[in-house]
């Protein structure tokens, strides 16, 4: 009875080690190819992570397209799923809010850019800029994990609602 019982144990032990194994993956790199490579630089972004339902993108050339927005200096895009978030500097240190025409172009022009997002969510706040470059240094050094908790408490504190 008790070696049928070892039996048991050892067999379950190894169903358990192979089961969870690297799926011959060498450096114990995942699954999630964003995981893998995640200095991987495709032609419309800088560094990438997430799962399909949540994958944060640096944006450069749709940054491009937006700092030709007038009076936007500069601007970094983050992409999650049909989302963009956009932190914009505007030109000459502009004291003036960010208006509601300048809005509506810069967010006509991510959608032009980027067909397959349906939100966009824009901020003209210093603080936020800089963050976004952050998170964007963050993807682009392969820190995605940092870049994502720290990308979804800034999202919170800036759009609390949303919007």
């Amino acid at each position: 009875m008790k070696y049928i019982l070892l039996s048991a144990v050892s067999a379950g032990l190894v169903i358990l080690t192979v089961g969870c194994g690297p799926n011959g993956l060498a450096n114990n790199q995942t699954g999630n190819p964003s995981l893998v490579a995640p200095n991987a630089v495709s032609p419309r972004s800088q560094g990438n992570f997430g799962t399909s339902s949540h994958r944060l993108m640096a944006e450069q050339s749709i940054a491009n397209e937006v700092a030709r927005v007038n009076p936007v200096q500069t601007a970094s895009v983050l992409v999650v799923g049909d989302t963009a978030y956009v932190a914009i500097q505007l030109r000459g240190g502009t004291t003036n809010p960010l208006t509601a025409t300048t809005k509506e172009r810069i967010v006509a022009t991510v959608k032009q850019h980027h067909h397959e997002i349906n939100h966009v969510y824009v901020s003209a706040n210093p603080e936020a800029y800089q963050q976004f470059q952050a998170f964007t240094t963050d993807l682009a050094q392969g820190r995605p994990d940092v870049a994502w908790s720290r990308f979804q408490g800034a999202i919170q504190r800036l759009w609390p609602n949303g919007r």
